[in-house]
């Protein structure tokens, strides 16, 4: 169903099997924190580096939304750099060396090398308190993609045994704000988080009431967590001028498509009885 979802949008589908099972990580201990997070299927997120037909391979979850072109970005993501993205500071620990990835959306320069390492750290199952392999990195929500993809980028290379123990210095990532500063030995380009992947967080509010930056700056938006509700949800949190725009941007994205496939554009917004679904005819 999903797979014809997708081809009747246009859309190359892609199924790939998850690359280590949990019942096949050697460390027992860190397959149980792997399961508590989000679950072996987190690994599918790796596959970005695996596909290297591709220059660049986009990585993104199903709540977040385009607004503008990203070739700025695609072409930024080029050596030194295997992997840009934004940090999730909210998610990240004064003890960490380099806080989480966001891994609702990030591009990668496809390596099969990557992949494979990757994968193999994975296998491993190396994670606990102090991060992966004891790196001092990874030890976060969702340790199977925010955490190890930090590690990965910031602290490991391919063709090397051990990894990096440079560090950072932090910062927050939003104009008029501390911008975290990457040492040399990291491959891993932090984005300005008030253009790309971006989440209503406190402190995007801070900056955006300082006008320090603005809703037209979005790029890319991901509808995470609670803070601004994904809009199929129905839910509505008032007094948050960015959740509105963004949740109209996607009404109007969901419009386009109902347009372009000749279905009911008359759907903007949730009825009383809820979310009405596109409607694409599968059959």
């Amino acid at each position: 169903k999903e797979k014809a979802a997708f081809e009747k949008l246009g859309i190359q589908f892609k199924s790939v099997p998850v690359p280590v099972p949990l019942s096949q990580v050697v460390n027992r201990a860190g397959a149980e924190v792997l399961g508590n997070a989000l679950g072996e299927y987190e690994q599918l997120k790796f596959y970005g580096a695996a596909w290297e037909d591709y220059d660049r391979a986009v990585v993104m979850d199903a709540d977040v939304i385009f607004l503008k072109p990203i070739d700025e970005l695609l072409e930024a993501t080029t050596a030194p750099y295997a992997a840009s993205g934004v940090y999730d500071h909210e998610m990240d620990l004064p003890s960490s060396r380099f806080p989480p990835i966001n891994s609702g959306f990030f591009v990668v320069v496809p390596n099969k090398t990557d992949f494979d390492k990757l994968v193999s750290i994975y296998r491993r199952g190396d994670i606990g308190g102090n991060g992966w392999d004891a790196s001092g990195t990874g030890w976060t929500y969702g340790t199977g993609s925010q955490g190890i993809l930090s590690y990965f980028y910031n602290q490991v290379r391919p063709d090397a045994d051990g990894f990096s123990t440079d560090s950072p210095i932090k910062g927050i990532d939003y104009p008029g704000m501390s911008w975290t500063k990457q040492p040399a030995s990291s491959r891993f380009l932090p984005q300005d988080r008030s253009v790309y992947n971006v989440i209503d967080t406190a402190p995007l509010q801070e900056a955006l009431a300082k006008g320090s930056t603005d809703v037209d700056r979005v790029s890319v938006f991901h509808f995470a967590g609670g803070s601004c509700p994904k809009p199929w949800t129905c839910v509505h949190r008032d007094g948050d001028d960015l959740c509105d725009v963004m949740t109209q941007r996607w009404w109007d994205l969901r419009s386009e498509v109902a347009a372009g496939q000749g279905l009911d554009t008359s759907v903007k917004q949730c009825s009383k009885d809820g979310y009405v679904p596109l409607g694409l005819p599968l059959s």
